[in-house]
């Protein structure tokens, strides 16, 4: 908005960058003054409306936002991405276990190797992984409930 401004260009006037930038920044969650804004450039210049940051019960206010959908539980175990990702100090994974199962969360090393498991209680939750003494680079991480693997997903720590 300042390079607009210094050179007397409206935001009508904004070149495709310039504006795929407030365009990304109008779908940051949590939302901040400069998400506020940016939703508001995008909504005068193209009519294009940004849904709520949505919140899910079980986190507490000092955790991260992310915009996620649990699908229906139902019998089914799942796990969802880590967020932030990537990530440095800690980061955050929902998982859900049926009434009545044991699970456990593993994470790997690129080369399969276990570096850390912990218990998945039942019901929804939210497991918080702290870097610890992991290294930047890529993980895996997974869900097994009763003995079968639900799901594995990618999981990288930054600098």
């Amino acid at each position: 908005m300042i390079s607009l401004y210094s050179n007397n260009k409206s935001v009508s006037e904004m070149n495709l960058d310039e504006y795929n930038y407030i365009r990304d920044l109008a779908y940051k969650c949590p939302i901040s003054l400069a998400t506020a804004n940016a939703r508001s450039i995008l909504y005068l210049v193209s009519g294009e409306e940004v849904s709520e940051c949505i919140t899910m019960g079980t986190r507490n206010a000092r955790q991260l936002i992310k915009e996620v959908e649990f699908a229906s539980a139902g019998n089914q175990a799942y796990i969802e991405d880590n967020y932030p990702d990537p990530f440095t100090d800690k980061t955050y994974i929902d998982y859900y276990v049926p009434e009545g199962s044991s699970g456990s969360i593993f994470i790997n090393d690129m080369y399969g190797r276990k570096l850390a498991e912990y218990k998945a209680m039942e019901g929804e939750n939210i497991l918080t992984v702290e870097k610890g003494n992991l290294a930047p680079g890529i993980y895996t991480y997974g869900l097994i409930v009763d003995g079968q693997i639900i799901e594995f997903k990618k999981l990288v720590i930054k600098q």
